[in-house]
């Protein structure tokens, strides 16, 4: 009897490891690899509201989502253009926003940045520390692309300018295809910029590198407010399977669709949020990301093949 007794308590022992073990084991599985913030069309300006559109609100909606954000120990912040809506001088208020942010900010360029005077428009991407309007950075093996949409546009150039000329010639032959996405509002990434982004990809996966792409034009779906020249970008980054996705803001009413392995999530636009704020926290996982929508924002969950060969 004493035999069978030392028996049993051996395997209940035994078992109780087992399952300390796994507790352990799965503890560490879910913690993320490391977290960071997303939002996008802040679109302040202290002007009236129009239809849904409440600017004179985003500064408090803005605050909410910076208190969010350091709820959290987020390696960045990316805001995915939209700063503000019209007048240079309403960089002011959320550019002093989010300096309260324990994280460091990255601006992506949207078109309502240059809803400013021609002779401000040289200073756009300066103003929200981002010269050249695209760069990338690395993080923990995962690399992040910031995309300039406005590189090539009407909007973003000076009237009479030799860019103003190239981005009306590109807006000409889109009408006469019929394109729906032929607006001042939109713009295309130029040459250059492809040819960088070509580069990045690459160098990105040959080193082992996750992608992920942030933009203010989708690239999809083709709703009418995708990038001039989205089919080009979208083509490039299908032949990169280390492109997890592309994260973008512009059309104010958020959505998600997949195309192959990417996911492509629009942001819910901050300045026509109904409630305290729309942002996410993103948790970087091996094997997938996901979005913990605030406010407005709804969550997603970004699946992507953590393993494999990815020479190129």
């Amino acid at each position: 009897m004493r035999s069978v007794f030392q028996h049993f308590r051996f395997v209940l022992v035994s078992f109780l490891l087992v399952l300390t073990s796994l507790s352990v084991s799965t503890a560490q599985e879910e913690k993320p690899l490391f977290t960071f913030g997303v939002i996008a069309d802040v679109q302040f300006a202290d002007v009236e509201s129009s239809g849904k559109r409440d600017y004179r609100g985003s500064p408090n909606r803005l605050d909410k989502a910076v208190e969010i954000f350091n709820a959290h120990d987020l390696a960045f912040i990316v805001h995915c253009g939209d700063l503000i809506d019209r007048y240079y001088e309403s960089f002011d208020i959320p550019l002093t926003i989010f300096r309260k942010s324990a994280a460091p900010i990255h601006y992506v360029v949207g078109n309502h940045e240059f809803s400013v005077a021609d002779s401000l428009k040289r200073h756009v991407r300066g103003r929200i520390n981002n010269p050249k309007g695209y760069y990338s950075f690395v993080v923990k093996g995962f690399q992040f692309v910031l995309i300039d949409a406005m590189d090539v546009s009407v909007h973003s150039s000076v009237k009479g300018s030799s860019e103003y000329r190239k981005a009306l010639e590109m807006q000409k032959s889109l009408k006469e295809r019929n394109a729906n996405n032929a607006y001042d509002w939109n713009g295309a990434l130029g040459t250059q910029q492809l040819r960088w982004l070509k580069g990045v990809l690459r160098s990105g996966e040959r080193k082992g590198y996750k992608t992920i792409i942030f933009s203010h034009h989708p690239l999809l779906p083709e709703n009418g407010l995708q990038a001039w020249n989205s089919k080009t970008v979208v083509e490039l980054i299908s032949m990169f399977p280390s492109v997890i996705a592309v994260i973008s803001g512009h059309h104010h009413e958020g959505g998600y669709v997949k195309e192959g392995d990417v996911h492509h999530l629009t942001l819910k636009g901050l300045v026509e949020a109904t409630s305290e704020t729309a942002c996410a926290v993103a948790e970087v996982y091996a094997g997938k990301v996901i979005i913990k929508g605030f406010g407005d924002q709804k969550s997603y969950v970004l699946d992507y093949k953590s393993a494999g060969s990815l020479s190129r």
